[in-house]
């Protein structure tokens, strides 16, 4: 007990054991005496190992410190084992009582460490696992190590495989995405963000810029054994893709810095503007589920129905603007509201404008001239149109704007007029040649 308690006081078993040392010189000390002390000077070694691999850490560091800890515990039971037997068969008849010196003290120490570690070396695996028992990983280790061990460089020698790797990744990510967008939605409307919510977002968001490092760095790797021009195609592809996932989870992420920030503040919206954020996360869950597909399917036609919400949804969110801007007038809606309601509509059309652009990546890997003119392709396509267009835009329109309608009766006067623009150029559309 006395070595334990002055290990985990000064924090160093060398430093106790050379206090043992010098204590020796009284020639008082025995081998019946130092030995307990030996196995309380283990115990206080690894419980400040275990205190500072606790404070604040990840799961991986407080299971280093948990093992230290079973380590020492099994390793003390071990030696006090040993110890009795050999006093029983009369080994220790000659050294039990026999005075120590500092090098006696040493050599001890030494030989009960040295032998307890090459006893229990083949229990390591097992430790192991025990320790997973009691302290399990959290989500964001989980993710990220399932991730990085995908992305294994041995893969280089087949860039079909290590492309087909990639897909996974970026898949996997474009599903989270969703899932993110809706708690943090969800938190904006109701103001209730529980432990769970928030470190789940957290972890996403810490996990999203690890992921994307490290999927632009290895294909950056592989596009120099990129053999095929296909190749070369498909890692410029999931390049501008995975930068353009990355700024639609930061979007989402800063719509749930504003509900925390509103949370602690003790702000919250008008009945109206919880209404028309409902829509807009309506259409914004829709638009993500469009990207998603597009993204696995990876075809022309499937990236076409993305743009035609993307513009239902720049209109949506003009319509709540002003819809806003008059209930500010009218006193309806604090200032301070207001401020966050505008930044979390800004928000929404990043994260739809991101899923425009995926939409815009899909259609070019599909098509080498839009690839080149990608620009002029959208700006031809929101004056002049398609039948596809026309028609999603249509259906989109229709179904959202009555909704805006329901939520702020009083406030949708410019929604004929968004509608007018979009629609009447259906009469004498000029279709892009696919």
């Amino acid at each position: 007990l006395s070595g334990l308690i002055v290990c985990a006081i000064i924090q160093s078993s060398s430093a106790t054991v050379g206090i043992l040392q010098a204590l020796s010189i009284t020639g008082r000390l025995t081998f019946v005496a130092i030995y307990p002390m030996l196995l309380g000077i283990f115990m206080g070694d690894c419980i400040k190992t275990a205190f500072f691999c606790g404070v604040n850490a990840q799961a991986d560091a407080k299971r280093t410190g948990l093992i230290h800890v079973i380590f020492n515990i099994f390793q003390a039971i071990l030696i006090i084992i040993a110890v009795a037997a050999a006093k029983e068969l009369g080994y220790l008849d000659n050294i039990w009582t026999a005075k120590m010196n500092s090098g006696a003290i040493a050599n001890v120490n030494t030989i009960l460490k040295l032998g307890g570690a090459i006893i229990l070396l083949p229990w390591c695996n097992f430790f192991e696992r025990l320790s997973r028992i009691f302290i399990k990983d959290d989500p964001e280790t989980l993710f990220l190590n399932r991730i990085l061990n995908r992305l294994d460089t041995k893969l280089f020698v087949s860039p079909v495989l290590a492309l087909a790797t990639v897909n996974s990744v970026l898949t996997e990510m474009s599903a989270v995405l969703n899932e993110c967008f809706e708690k943090s939605m969800n938190a904006l409307l109701t103001l209730k963000i529980d432990k769970e919510t928030r470190k789940f977002l957290s972890a996403v968001e810490n996990n999203v810029d690890a992921v994307t490092d490290n999927v632009q760095n290895y294909l950056m790797r592989l596009s120099s054994r990129a053999r095929e021009s296909g190749d070369s195609k498909l890692i410029n592809f999931y390049e501008n893709c995975a930068a353009e996932y990355e700024r639609a989870f930061d979007a989402s992420y800063e719509i749930l810095g504003y509900a925390m920030e509103m949370q602690e503040r003790g702000i919250t919206f008008s009945s109206s503007a919880i209404k028309e954020l409902k829509v807009l996360q309506e259409a914004v869950t829709h638009i993500i589920s469009y990207t998603q597909e597009a993204f696995v399917q990876r075809t022309f036609t499937a990236a076409r129905y993305i743009e035609p919400l993307e513009q239902v949804i720049d209109a949506m969110t003009e319509t709540v603007d002003q819809n806003h801007m008059q209930r500010l007038t009218s006193g309806e809606c604090a200032n301070v509201a207001g401020f966050f309601f505008f930044n979390a509509l800004r928000q929404i059309e990043i994260l739809s404008d991101k899923c425009s652009n995926i939409g815009v990546f899909v259609i070019s890997y599909n098509n080498s001239d839009i690839a080149r003119t990608h620009h002029e392709y959208l700006r031809n396509l929101h004056k002049y149109g398609d039948l596809l267009f026309d028609e999603e835009y249509k259906k989109h329109f229709e179904y959202f704007m009555p909704l805006l309608e329901q939520a702020s009766p009083n406030e949708s006067a410019n929604q004929q007029r968004l509608f007018d623009e979009k629609i009447n150029y259906s009469h004498s559309y000029s279709e892009i040649t696919f």
